[in-house]
């Protein structure tokens, strides 16, 4: 429900405050006076775009700020910015086109400004009668109405992210070709990398190729060696030593000499040892060709591979790793496949379901628009709901050019009796789409405590019929919230609330005023409505009849 309002500086309203009551609340005045601002304030609060036009000559800025109360239907817990059941909404529009928009003092953008204004307020104007030549839009309006919004656009949801999984999986079918090339090649080069089979032994390679290679040299430095440490530990060292462990018995000044000649003989000892273990072990030439070969196909390796051995091995595991990657992306397709299959029937099964509640509670829209539209002068009238619901395969078709097949809804209207309904674009004059979108609107609404606005949707409509849109109106303010501009005074008249807009000069700048009008003032307006001469008696006589 609109509890305040207030627009400035918009078009030829410098500066107005509203404060609204619940029911039905009508405003009426002349035309050009203003009336539809206000629609077009309220307009600026669900998002929608506006020039820099629309502010007023030499102010700087237009805005519009507005509090509701949100029904008690709405979920809180589904909107962060709502803590309790009061919203707070603003708009801004500066000369240089930009726009600001705010909901309980948070900055938001435009589209988020849309979804909390449609939480609380909708509007209905004559731009509503072109929608209903839209077959496009009749399925959600009928959706709506039957309450099985909510149901279509979870469903629209899921095909749409099924829909992008089923490019994607034909994509990879394309690039499957790629994938599998490239997978061959990193096979070919693993294979070549496991043919060598380099390891951590490899690492002395060439250490014992360059021993192999000089083996030769090496046995005869190992020959003249060994003589040179045998004449090093000759008799006579060894007589050295036994005289100078008999000495330090006497002086122990010669212990020291002792003991460093015993650890050169030792040392000694231990080389000609180790030289002798390893005379024979240098390579034969079957060795050494082994060697040479290995050494070839390593260092093959390495100009293709990494300049090292660590480098080949590290390059071996990065190929390993890409290869179960290229074997997951084309071994996968299989699996996504299956799965989309699975998804498929699922949601055949949901469409089927929607359908069928679809099919279940068309009886009874198509009952209750008649019986409104009866009402609304249309007493032999037909309509009916024309369906064509699209088949889908029992399994998802293996075809890339595949798009679910549709459910579509045509309204079908016939103003006389005994004529076939045909598609409102093709017979329904502007007049009667308007009552067709007023019994849409008025007899089918289903949300409580909202505020409707209606901008002139009662335009072409007179006598007995704008009666009987204001008295629909006017239940219809019962559980909601209800603002209409009107030029009727068959509409106004059921009014509980009724504002009274005027266009007045001030300092030659035309300005837009709006004041509630009390009783007696009420029947000089309702009085100008039904003649134009507010002031004639029989006029007012019979506006105050009509207020009774």
């Amino acid at each position: 429900m609109l509890h305040y309002l207030k627009v400035s500086n918009f078009a030829v309203i410098k500066s107005v405050e509203l404060e609204f009551q619940g029911g039905f609340t009508c405003l009426t005045g002349e035309t050009g006076a203003g009336k539809s601002l206000i629609v077009g304030a309220l307009g600026l609060l669900s998002g929608k775009r506006v020039s820099s036009d629309a502010i007023r000559t030499g102010a700087e800025r237009a805005f519009v700020e507005a509090v509701f109360s949100v029904p008690e239907s709405c979920d809180l817990s589904n909107y962060e910015l709502l803590e309790d059941r009061e919203l707070i909404l603003r708009r801004e529009v500066t000369q240089k086109g930009r726009s600001r928009a705010f909901i309980n003092g948070v900055m938001v953008p435009n589209q988020l400004l849309s979804t909390y204004a449609g939480l609380v307020f909708e509007i209905h104007g004559q731009h509503g009668q072109q929608n209903l030549m839209k077959e496009a839009l009749h399925l959600q309006l009928f959706d709506r109405h039957v309450n099985l919004q909510s149901d279509r656009e979870a469903l629209d949801r899921k095909c749409s992210s099924f829909m992008q999984q089923f490019r994607s999986y034909w994509d990879a079918v394309d690039n499957e070709g790629r994938l599998l090339k490239e997978l061959d090649f990193v096979q070919l080069q693993i294979a070549e990398i496991d043919a060598v089979a380099p390891s951590k032994d490899d690492e002395e390679i060439d250490t014992k190729l360059k021993i192999a290679e000089n083996a030769e040299l090496i046995r005869m430095l190992k020959e003249e060696l060994i003589e040179l440490v045998n004449d090093t530990l000759s008799p006579a060292t060894r007589r050295l030593l036994d005289i100078l462990e008999k000495l330090w018995e006497f002086e122990p000044v010669y212990k020291a000499y002792g003991e460093q000649l015993a650890g050169f003989n030792l040392t000694f000892e231990e080389l000609r040892q180790e030289i002798q273990n390893g005379l024979f072990d240098e390579s034969d030439e079957e060795a050494l060709t082994q060697l040479r070969e290995r050494s070839n196909r390593l260092n093959q390796l390495y100009l293709k591979y990494g300049a090292n051995l660590e480098a080949v091995l590290d390059e071996r595991t990065r190929l390993n790793a890409h290869r179960k990657k290229l074997q997951n992306q084309t071994g996968g397709l299989n699996r996504e496949w299956n799965k989309l299959c699975e998804d498929y029937v699922l949601l055949r099964a949901e469409q089927i379901q929607l359908n069928d509640r679809r099919k279940q509670r068309n009886k009874s829209f198509e009952t209750e628009l008649s019986r409104t539209l009866e009402l609304l002068s249309f007493p032999q009238s037909a309509f009916c709901n024309r369906w064509q619901f699209g088949e889908w395969p029992e399994s998802l078709p293996a075809d890339r050019s595949f798009q679910f097949p549709r459910t579509a809804l045509s309204f079908l209207f016939s103003p006389n009796l005994g004529e076939e309904p045909k598609a409102l674009k093709r017979v329904a004059s502007g007049g009667e789409l308007s009552r067709v979108m007023l019994a849409l609107i008025v007899s089918l609404s289903r949300e409580r405590g909202k505020t409707l606005v209606f901008d002139e949707v009662d335009a072409g409509l007179g006598g007995e019929t704008a009666g009987v849109v204001g008295e629909k109106l006017a239940s219809l303010g019962v559980d909601n919230q209800v603002l209409c501009v009107t030029h009727l005074a068959q509409v106004a008249r059921y009014a509980t609330s009724h504002w009274l807009v005027q266009k007045s000069v001030k300092k030659n700048r035309t300005e837009s005023s709006f004041s509630i009008l009390d009783a007696e003032k009420r029947v000089i307006e309702i009085a100008r409505l039904l003649g134009g001469n507010s002031s004639a008696e029989g006029l007012l006589l019979h506006a105050r009849k009509m207020l009774e």
